[in-house]
């Protein structure tokens, strides 16, 4: 049985979350003509709660189990990975690149540094696999320190977003790779199985941050390749 999860670990997850599904409703508002910014946070507020519910469907029906993985977290994680992808390439993934300044895409990615802290303290209480934490194989708490530090000379030297990502989307490929080495399916490769799939709201690592890290990526390279 996987141990409970430690309360401070838990809020400051949660608090994570928040920030992400904030930064995303706030973004949406931005990309918004301005005689429509209600509807459109409206709608961003619904729409995130929509996905945050549907992404828990499949642990609490038992659809995504540890007896029973497949076909469930492979259909989780496609639908969270086309999710993401889907977002940055359509029509409001343009308007949001258009409209949120490179700065603060870079700094968006900052979320990922606490969220490594909160790996790291469920990794510590047998919650986590350890290769999932930066004892381990997860680099990703450098891809936070990264997109913090460079974020505010980015308006100075616009360059420096090119480093940000190219550090955030190795790093999240390489997170991306462990977490398939580690479910308890037939590509599993680490001794330690990752459950956090199967509990709730742990998923949300993948269906919120995980996304908004991926989304986000998208937006900011269609904003590096569009001509200022």
């Amino acid at each position: 049985m996987t141990p409970p999860t430690p309360p401070g670990s838990m809020a400051l997850f949660l608090a994570v979350v928040a920030v992400v599904v904030t930064c995303g409703v706030l973004a949406t508002r931005a990309a918004a003509p301005l005689d429509r910014r209600s509807t459109w946070t409206l709608r961003a507020v619904a729409f995130a709660a929509g996905w945050m519910g549907l992404t828990l469907l499949p642990t609490l029906t038992g659809l995504a189990s540890p007896d029973h993985p497949l076909p469930g977290v492979p259909m989780v994680m496609g639908l969270v990975l086309t999710g993401a992808v889907a977002l940055a390439a359509s029509p409001l993934g343009g308007r949001i690149a258009a409209a949120v300044p490179l700065a603060a895409l870079v700094a968006f990615q900052g979320f990922r540094l606490p969220l490594e802290v909160v790996l790291h303290l469920w990794g510590d209480a047998g919650v986590a696999p350890p290769q999932l934490t930066w004892s381990g194989s997860n680099l990703d708490v450098v891809t936070g320190v990264v997109s913090l530090a460079l974020a505010p000379f980015v308006p100075r030297w616009p360059r420096l977003a090119w480093v940000a990502q190219a550090v955030g989307v190795v790093l999240l490929a390489n997170v991306l790779r462990i977490v398939v080495g580690s479910l308890p399916t037939p590509w599993q490769v680490w001794p330690d199985p990752l459950m956090l799939p199967f509990r709730v709201p742990h998923v949300w690592i993948a269906s919120v941050c995980v996304a908004g890290a991926l989304a986000a990526h998208g937006i900011t390279l269609r904003k590096l390749l569009t001509p200022r």
